[in-house]
């Protein structure tokens, strides 16, 4: 094994070594790294991971998250996950409830997809928590753009239509409560609601917040992909669709700066190849989308590692996860005997041709970033020499 920790220049710490200082700690850390490399016209920052559960690259994207927050004033995180679902966690995020990890960890398991429950970015949550008690006027949000999930007919019901029309909540209630009745015929009721809602001076007028986060979520549900297995491969024009639906997510909550939080294939600006997409044909990733929708106010952050990388990966054929080791790339390799940071437009000569990776969850279903000629695919890169998995959160 290369001994890496000899081969850095001259620095005030390796990364590897900042991701593993409490949060405060690393974010100044990083506040050194960081400086002004990121431009303040930037509104939109993509903080990629480039593993699911690798604890290095999660504990430094947190401090970076973090970093971003307490100096740059960022006030909107971004997950790839449902908005409905993440709103409990939100509201507790928010709300004037203390710190609790038993809380927190009930909220994680309840409302928040399994890539995300780790020990670290519950630390992550833990510090937003405290962070939004010490600044009650500025608080920062956590929401999802992700469309994977139907909002049953049943939050419609408890989240805005009773609360802005009782007596037709009831009707529907009792409506739905035929066992015969199916969900569709309750979502064209919602609709139906919906747009007799918005058509009511006096409703409307009283009810304007829960009717149109209302009507937000009938288009949410009209996106959803439907999905019957983990082996359904899909046609490139039903993931534009999605792809481009969540771009719209995305824009629509940008009144403040945001930290778009995901893996490394969703926040580069390059195309994106997969076996579960018909035909083999690359799609445009989030990251490049959001590039040309915001030009210069987007910037992308990747991570990557050198060396190796001890992660769990799961077998949809073994139906399990099992600890697997990696390696990196020969241009990991390359590039992390220089530093083990990299900006544009200063470090050009290393990154400018940079292909990012990313490492699929499902060994059946492996990623691949496709350069998009000129287009250059990160902004920022994060090397570490290697990953370990991160320490989850059973159910």
């Amino acid at each position: 094994m290369l001994l890496f920790c000899y081969m850095f220049p001259s620095m005030a710490q390796p990364i590897d070594k900042t991701a593993r200082l409490p949060i405060d700690s690393a974010a100044a850390d990083i506040e050194q790294i960081v400086k002004d490399k990121i431009p303040d016209h930037v509104t939109l920052v993509g903080i990629g991971e480039v593993a699911v559960f690798a604890k290095e690259a999660t504990q430094f994207n947190t401090a970076l998250a973090a970093y971003l927050i307490a100096k740059k004033n960022y006030r909107h995180v971004l997950l790839m996950e449902d908005e409905w679902t993440l709103r409990p966690l939100n509201d507790y995020l928010t709300g004037a409830a203390a710190v609790d990890t038993s809380v927190m960890n009930s909220l994680i398991r309840l409302y928040m997809d399994g890539y995300q429950r780790s020990v670290q970015f519950r630390s992550f949550l833990i510090w937003l928590k405290k962070y939004n008690s010490r600044h009650p006027q500025a608080m920062v949000d956590l929401s999802g753009i992700e469309v994977n999930t139907s909002i049953p007919p049943s939050y419609f019901l408890t989240a805005y239509i009773v609360p802005a029309d009782r007596a037709g909540g009831i009707r529907l209630g009792r409506k739905w409560a035929d066992k015969f009745y199916s969900d569709s015929s309750a979502f064209k009721d919602i609709e139906a609601w919906h747009r007799q809602a918005l058509a009511t001076p006096s409703l409307f007028g009283k009810n304007k917040e829960l009717i149109l986060r209302c009507g937000e979520d009938i288009e949410h549900n009209k996106a959803v992909t439907k999905v019957a297995s983990l082996t359904q491969i899909l046609p490139k024009e039903e993931l534009d669709r999605k792809m481009n639906y969540t771009v719209s997510s995305i824009l629509h909550k940008l009144g403040k700066h945001a930290i778009l939080y995901a893996s490394n294939k969703s926040i580069v600006k390059s195309d994106v190849r997969s076996n579960r997409i018909a035909n083999g044909e690359p799609v445009a990733s989030l990251g490049k989308l959001l590039y040309h929708k915001l030009s210069g106010s987007y910037y992308a952050c990747a991570t990557g590692f050198a060396d190796s990388a001890n992660l769990l990966i799961a077998s949809v054929a073994k139906a399990k996860a099992e600890p697997t080791v990696l390696y990196g790339t020969m241009e990991t390799k390359r590039l992390i005997l220089q530093k083990d940071h990299f900006f544009m437009p200063a470090d050009s000569v290393y990154i400018k041709q940079y292909r990012p990776s990313t490492i699929s969850f499902f060994f059946e279903y492996p990623v691949t970033m496709v350069p998009d000629g000129d287009l250059i695919a990160v902004d920022a890169l994060f090397l570490f020499p290697s990953l370990t998995t991160a320490d989850i959160i059973p159910d």
